[in-house]
């Protein structure tokens, strides 16, 4: 492939690592602030990790 080409994947998994970091994030402050998040903030946490994987 060509240098370009391997620019373009470099950039496409730096975007899907912090995407899945961030996701990440969400994910572990729901767990750990529970009691702040209606049914609504911890689904949309969720689902934000399941999609990032």
């Amino acid at each position: 492939m060509s240098d370009a080409r391997w620019n373009e994947v470099e950039e496409n998994v730096t975007d899907a690592i912090l995407h899945f970091s961030m996701a990440v994030r969400m994910h572990e402050d729901n767990d750990r602030d529970q009691n702040s998040l209606d049914e609504y903030g911890a689904y949309k946490d969720n689902m934000a990790l399941m999609h990032a994987m």
